[in-house]
């Protein structure tokens, strides 16, 4: 507690921004569950990103 009250008294939250990000949250986490979306595989992800920058 003393840590996470020593955090936000040097970087307050700003609630308009946390409530936008709860948002795109909620929203992503939809598109997952009804299947609007496919998930990619973290270990694919960083197979690409390694791929792209190592060549």
């Amino acid at each position: 507690m003393v840590v996470d009250s020593l955090l936000k008294s040097l970087n307050p939250p700003e609630t308009d921004i946390d409530k936008k990000w709860a948002s795109v949250a909620k929203r992503r986490l939809a598109e997952l569950r009804t299947e609007q979306v496919k998930a990619i595989p973290g270990n694919e992800v960083f197979q690409k990103i390694w791929n792209r920058f190592s060549a």
